[in-house]
């Protein structure tokens, strides 16, 4: 019976997990395209290769544009 239980707490963990990184990813191409309209808005589309070279910069410019 133990391993019963502790297959059921894997496979939710699993599942969690999943839904977490799924998720994740979800916030992050929701931010990014929030960005890329702001900054297109505020034309800056010019810059918009440096977001993925400057980790910085892209930090920046989600304070910038009030994208959190």
């Amino acid at each position: 019976m133990c391993n019963l239980g502790e297959g059921i707490a894997e496979k939710a963990i699993k599942q969690g997990l999943e839904l977490g990184t799924r998720q994740g990813l979800e916030l992050g191409t929701s931010r990014m395209l929030q960005l890329i309209a702001a900054m297109s808005h505020g034309g800056e589309l010019a810059l918009l290769p440096r977001l993925s070279q400057d980790v910085d910069f892209l930090e920046e410019m989600f304070v910038k544009y009030h994208i959190s």
